[in-house]
């Protein structure tokens, strides 16, 4: 049973009365902190495929506890599990030079005794206090025992508010731009520029463009994350929010592929690929395979740092080659660069039968997403693939693309075919649909986790 800390200094004093041979230091501090096992309650299948609390223990030894000396905390940079009982904690604490241990009152200023075998309540942050043994002072650390408060590889998705205008449209495209999301799009008849800041998604606004927006304007909206580009006859134009555009130089491609590191890529009218830094002047970018493999319809091009060198990106460039071409074509095309410099070619993902291939999906759209790039795709193109079946998820950079469990697309979701699909910086998946005019914002809960400091200077 626990008592009050008062008695650590009665004891104290007894002590040094009836034993002169003792030192008593007057430095103190937390030298380690470690959990026992835990109890994790979770949400499971019964088998009769009802919900059932499921009960299963958790290492506490396995995450590893900082201690900060200079701002008095304590916590364990990598979460528990969710769904981890922080209410019951057995844990094992040491002290500098046996200074004496207390954990204060949840409810009171009431310090109690440190007992290693006692059930502490870690559920919300809990005061350690250390006592110098020859009672000249003491240090208060904040222990915090971090629980993921979300399911670790779930999405999570938020239903927007319905947008009218997108309900019609026969195709359209999404991009980041800045702190707003803007949808280009076209019902067939007439273009149309929409927008949304990032932090709302409910109202949209109509871009009023000092330009004529010309039939397929749509298709060739890229960014830099500063401006929107776009095709204005054979010119570049650029924007910073859908309403003014400047022309940057003629253009030397019929087709904007996309923007990464610096570089703006498109394709020639014959399909050439071509990528420049300014907009104005444009170079051939060179191949390895043949230049019948590239595509020229429902193009995406992504960039990823290597983890080998950060300061080197990978891109990937994927779509669709055309029906009227090609109508035996069962999957997509997929290409590769590292930027090394300007000379490095393109790749080809080379579609061998052994690889898991990305089937041939109309509205194709291929985002850069954690470790790897994620893929969506309506009906199939010269072939039966079933539209939104689910996402598709390449680990390495395009070679093959596998179901992964922990995508999967908002429940409720609905769409005729036409979507776009984006990313913004925090890591959120935008996905906009005709027919029912739906905005969907979700993440992998991962993604949105707090990194937490693990080193001290």
């Amino acid at each position: 049973m626990s008592v009050l800390l008062s008695a650590i200094v009665v004891f104290a004093s007894c002590l040094g009365d009836s034993n002169d041979n003792l030192t008593y230091y007057g430095d103190m501090s937390i030298q380690s902190f470690s959990l026992g096992t835990l109890n994790c309650y979770t949400v499971g299948k019964a088998a009769d495929g009802s919900d059932s609390i499921q009960k299963s223990a958790v290492a506490g030894s396995n995450y590893k506890f900082y201690i900060d000396q200079i701002n008095h905390e304590i916590y364990n940079p990598d979460s528990l599990p969710y769904g981890t009982d922080a209410k019951h904690v057995i844990c094992t604490i040491t002290s500098r030079n046996s200074g004496a241990i207390g954990i204060k009152s949840l409810i009171s200023d009431t310090v109690f005794v440190y007992n290693s075998t006692d059930s502490i309540d870690f559920s919300s942050p809990r005061h350690v206090i250390v006592f110098a043994m020859d009672g000249s002072g003491l240090r208060d650390y904040t222990v915090r025992v971090n629980v993921h408060q979300e399911e670790e590889g779930k999405m999570r998705w938020t239903a927007k508010n319905v947008f009218e205008a997108f309900q019609p449209m026969t195709d359209m495209k999404a991009v980041v731009c800045g702190e707003r999301l803007f949808v280009a799009g076209t019902d067939g008849t007439s273009e149309a520029i929409y927008s949304t800041a990032l932090s709302d998604g409910d109202s949209w606004t109509a871009a009023a463009p000092d330009i004529t927006l010309s039939a397929g304007f749509w298709q060739n909206v890229i960014t830099d994350g500063q401006y929107l580009y776009a095709l204005d006859g054979s010119n570049l134009v650029r924007s910073a929010n859908g309403d003014s555009w400047e022309q940057v130089g003629a253009a030397d491609v019929q087709r904007l592929a996309g923007a990464a590191n610096g570089m703006l890529y498109g394709l020639t009218a014959d399909g050439t690929i071509m990528c420049s830094a300014d907009g104005a002047s444009w170079t051939v970018s060179a191949i390895d395979d043949s230049q019948a493999l590239l595509p020229v319809q429902d193009l995406s091009l992504c960039s990823e740092p290597l983890k080998s060198d950060p300061t080197i990106s990978r891109l990937l460039f994927t779509g669709n080659r055309s029906l009227a071409d090609y109508p035996g074509d069962k999957y997509s095309v997929s290409w590769v660069r590292i930027t090394t410099d300007e000379s490095s070619p393109w790749m080809f993902c080379t579609v061998e039968p052994s690889n898991h291939l990305l089937p041939r999906l109309n509205h194709l759209s291929v985002v850069k997403y954690g470790e790897g790039f994620l893929a969506l795709g309506a009906e199939g193109i010269g072939y039966g693939w079933k539209p939104f079946t689910g996402f598709y998820y390449t680990p390495d950079s395009g070679l093959n693309w596998l179901t992964d469990s922990r995508f999967v697309l908002p429940e409720g979701f609905s769409c005729n075919s036409a979507f776009a699909m984006t990313v913004d910086a925090d890591h959120f998946i935008w996905i906009v649909a005709s027919g029912s005019g739906q905005v969907w914002r979700g993440r992998l809960n991962d993604l949105g986790w707090e990194v937490i400091q693990r080193e001290f200077k």
